[in-house]
């Protein structure tokens, strides 16, 4: 599954029958979505028109994630980041840490 889309890449069919996809194909406004997950369900969720900005990822941290971490080895200490080119940056490290 395309993570962007949601769409199937590859289908099955019966042998000698090729494999179609319809599909509505529809434009209209980007929605991204940033959530934090732990054990026990969502912690904070932002949900914008648009795409994530490195601006957009700190101002979710600072304003939702931060103020339920807890210090380690607590409930909410630990933080894991796929490997998004907007989590690469200094300023998220230390916001993280303090």
């Amino acid at each position: 599954i395309d993570e962007r889309t949601a769409r199937r890449t590859h289908g099955y069919s019966p042998i000698g029958v090729p494999c179609v996809r319809r599909e509505i194909l529809a434009r209209g406004t980007r929605f991204s979505l940033l959530p934090a997950l732990s054990l026990d369900g969502m912690i904070a969720l932002d949900i914008f028109e648009g795409s994530v900005t490195r601006e957009r990822f700190i101002e979710f941290l600072r304003n939702q994630l931060c103020p339920v971490l807890q210090p380690f080895p607590g409930k909410n200490s630990v933080v894991v980041m796929d490997n998004c080119s907007t989590h690469h940056d200094e300023e998220i490290r230390a916001l993280i840490e303090d």
